[in-house]
């Protein structure tokens, strides 16, 4: 990013503040957004004392501590004994002062506790060091960057893309999808085959052919029926019907009956029914799914969805027809050496110019 640049990506954090609330899905924007503060700062620190005043600003009449609770107590906070957690719902703040600062100071520490556990979590991935008293977060140099840094920092900045150009915004997006088909590739067996179906440059030379060519070879592949004709689509639609990637392992006997593996790729916020677009029931509307024998679902994202030894919403993963791979399960299934440095933005290696 130019100074430019930088500077309109903290105005657009500044505005993004007051529309987020305290609950268990956007702890991890708030803990986003305190990492690219840090990553965007000429000075490479930010201190908890100056994120609780940023935060003061922000409260003007009152928090709605039930979520709060839920969360604290999620990651393991004994809260039990806290006057701050003494009555449910909405707490009017007035003019007691020590109140609202032990509010503050009660929230700063959920999320750099959170900041604590991604360091320990990431690993040699994770380009900040958190204070061993929680006061403060300093990141890296980009000069001292190494390439697993660096994944984890486009990771960040694709996931708060919002705040950058159009442009920007759209390569990170579409880096995105070849970076995610790394992590997919490791659930295929060995002696299987996978392959990024989606369209666009990064599209395996198998696969590079209109949708029907493509949903036809599938059907080859699998030994199984095509229920469409290559009228059903338009001549020259390249896309892929929301399987961004396929895999398959089948046997040696020529016969159907075999093990599937499909995967969808987004960016998108709200990503939490795109794996539909991937499912066995979607596929099954173009082949005869009938014949094939296991299907898994994977969907991916860039975003950190974990809250203390849980996922951050239970219940968007649980007793669902796919596998989730959030940030830390892509990142910790990469073959970090076979990653392209090219799809790594230098907006992402040099946050500020």
């Amino acid at each position: 990013m130019t100074k430019i640049e930088t500077e309109k990506y903290k105005t657009y954090i500044q505005e993004l503040i007051p529309s987020l609330n305290i609950d268990e899905r956007d702890i991890n924007v708030w803990c986003d957004l305190i990492e690219m503060l840090c990553y965007i700062n000429p000075d490479k620190i930010i201190f908890r004392e100056d994120i609780e005043r940023e935060l003061e600003s922000y409260v003007d009449g009152g928090i709605q501590l039930a979520s709060l609770k839920e969360v604290s107590i999620q990651m393991g906070f004994d809260v039990l004994d806290s006057h701050i957690f003494s009555n449910d719902g909405f707490v009017d703040f007035g003019s007691d002062e020590t109140s609202k600062s032990d509010l503050l100071s009660q929230i700063t520490n959920m999320w750099f506790n959170h900041l604590k556990l991604r360091e320990l979590t990431f690993g040699k991935f994770y380009p900040f060091k958190i204070g061993e008293d929680l006061s403060e977060i300093s990141s890296k140099n980009y000069l001292n960057l190494s390439k697993s840094n660096k994944l984890y920092l486009y990771f960040l900045l694709t996931s708060n893309r919002n705040g950058l150009s159009r442009k920007q915004q759209k390569r990170l997006e579409f880096n995105f999808e070849p970076i995610a088909f790394e992590a997919f590739k490791s659930i295929i067996p060995s002696k299987g085959k996978a392959y990024l179906m989606g369209k666009g440059s990064y599209t395996d030379i198998d696969f590079k052919k209109n949708k029907f060519g493509k949903f036809k070879l599938l059907a080859d592949s699998l030994k199984v029926g095509i229920k469409v004709t290559e009228h059903y689509f338009k001549l020259k639609d390249s896309g892929e019907g929301g399987f961004d990637f396929i895999g398959w392992l089948t046997y040696q006997d020529d016969l159907p009956n075999n093990h599937v593996y499909a995967g969808q790729a987004t960016c998108m916020n709200n990503w939490e029914k795109k794996h539909y677009d991937s499912d066995k029931k979607q596929l099954g509307g173009i082949l005869g799914t009938s014949r094939i024998g296991s299907f898994t679902n994977t969907l991916f994202i860039p975003y950190h969805f974990r809250l203390g030894n849980d996922w951050a919403m239970p219940t968007y993963v649980v007793a669902k027809d796919y596998v989730l791979f959030d940030r830390f399960r892509i990142l910790s299934n990469l073959n970090v050496a076979k990653i392209n440095a090219k799809l790594i933005p230098s907006l992402v290696i040099k946050a500020i110019g």
